[in-house]
């Protein structure tokens, strides 16, 4: 017996001597937090406790959608804390928190608060109204302001200039023939046309809407991304298997790329280091230092990659992957060019845009005719706007208050904006 004695007593004595604890910190306090709001909105919630033996603290939430946060991290005993949380979907969840000390030991749940979201008013959500694209409209883009549409009316041979505020049509410019993609510098100074048959790129100057240069390209280019120095312009040749680089001081063709198997969709990070083409014939991305103009790696995706686009963050590249009927979208972490997700959805995705803040990226199924929202955190559809004919590529305004949809089968522009309150029974509204 004694012995056991002084084996408590050294265990009690070790527990004075280190500062450890065996005791978890008490069950924090119901989280405080909005009885309501809206899906897509950040809301934020606060909870308080103690640890039994003053240890620093950390916190994690159950959001009641399926989610939990991150630990916090460490704070003192009895310092509040606040984190914060979008719910993607309507409904009432139940929040609750528990606590863990710098020695590891966790509490247990706190009792739960619920939160009702009722609206889908955190993104552009239905169609809201539709401006006339000319003759089969196909590509789209917008001005860093967001004060003007650039949309290539194919079957016109021209640019269309619209002002969104009021859907006016402010010019209408003369290009080559066929247009199929459109870009506008960072700058916003020029755009730069492809237009498909005529095989070269003209240059539409913004301040008066006239083309100063034409700029002989490959076969069938297809799309345009520009460097977000505006420096250059990058043209996949669809005809070809090639990629054009085109130097925005003089307008002339700095470079030609090979890259093969019928190449389409770019995008290139924030940093402008790279950039990255999507090879629709295969389950390819070609990956291009912007440096010196050679291909410097190979991204696998699934099959058919068109329309992608990167994260305002630069993190993340978004790939449209179609087949006849169906596809996916894959997302590739840029840091390595690993593939961390891919979502399954049909009817022929083409483009895929995302919202300012990045919390949403907007896909354009063609044949299926819907626009699907995914959310960039659980890469999940959490929303879906159907009835447009023939859905193709798609440009957001900077703010994200609207998404517009190239709809070619219909020769108009949707726009994609947000309701006041759109509960998931509701239709959608178009006037």
């Amino acid at each position: 017996m004694s012995i056991v004695r002084s084996c408590a007593a050294c265990a009690v004595c070790l527990l004075v001597l280190t500062g450890c604890s065996l005791l978890s910190p008490i069950p924090p306090d119901v989280p405080a937090g909005p009885a309501s709001g809206v899906a897509g909105v950040k809301h934020p919630f606060s909870t308080i406790t103690r640890d039994r033996q003053g240890d620093s603290i950390a916190y994690r939430f159950d959001w009641g959608d399926g989610t939990l946060s991150d630990w916090s991290g460490l704070a003192a005993s009895g310092a509040r804390v606040s984190v914060a949380h979008a719910w993607d979907l309507p409904g009432d969840h139940l929040v609750r928190v528990r606590a863990r000390d710098q020695g590891g030991h966790v509490s247990a749940w706190s009792q739960r608060h619920r939160i009702s979201i009722i609206s889908y008013a955190g993104f552009p959500d239905s169609v809201m109204q539709a401006v006339a694209g000319g003759r089969d409209p196909v590509g789209i883009a917008v001005n860093p302001d967001g004060l003007f549409l650039y949309v290539a009316a194919r079957g016109d041979d021209e640019v269309r200039v619209i002002r969104p505020g009021d859907r006016s049509l402010v010019a209408r410019v003369p290009v080559g023939s066929a247009p199929h993609a459109v870009c506008v510098l960072p700058n916003g100074r020029f755009a730069y046309v492809a237009n498909s048959k005529s095989e070269n790129v003209s240059v539409i100057r913004l301040s008066d809407n006239q083309v100063v240069a034409t700029v002989p390209v490959q076969s069938y280019p297809v799309f345009c991304c520009a460097t977000p120095n505006s420096r250059a312009v990058y043209v996949t040749n669809y005809g070809s298997g090639t990629v054009s680089v085109i130097g925005t001081d003089d307008n002339t063709v700095k470079a030609t790329i090979p890259v093969g198997d019928v190449p389409w969709g770019i995008a290139i990070p924030p940093d402008g280091r790279y950039v990255y083409v999507g090879l629709s014939g295969s389950g390819k991305l070609k990956k291009i230092s912007a440096s010196n103009h050679q291909v410097v790696g190979e991204v696998t995706v699934h099959r058919g990659p068109e329309g992608m686009s990167v994260l305002p963050g630069g993190e993340y590249l978004y790939v449209a992957c179609r087949t006849s009927a169906s596809g996916s979208i894959d997302v590739i972490r840029t840091s390595d060019d690993s593939l961390v997700a891919s979502t399954p959805v049909s009817g022929y995705p083409v483009d895929v845009v995302p919202l300012a803040g990045s919390e949403y990226v907007y896909v354009a199924c063609h044949v299926g005719g819907d626009i699907l929202v995914l959310s960039t955190r659980t890469h999940a559809v959490v929303w879906t706007v159907g009835g447009v004919r023939g859905p193709g590529y798609a440009a957001a305004l900077p703010d994200g208050s609207r998404v517009y949809v190239c709809a070619d089968l219909e020769d108009r522009i949707w726009a994609i904006g947000r309701t006041t309150q759109v509960l998931a029974t509701d239709p959608l509204a178009r006037d």
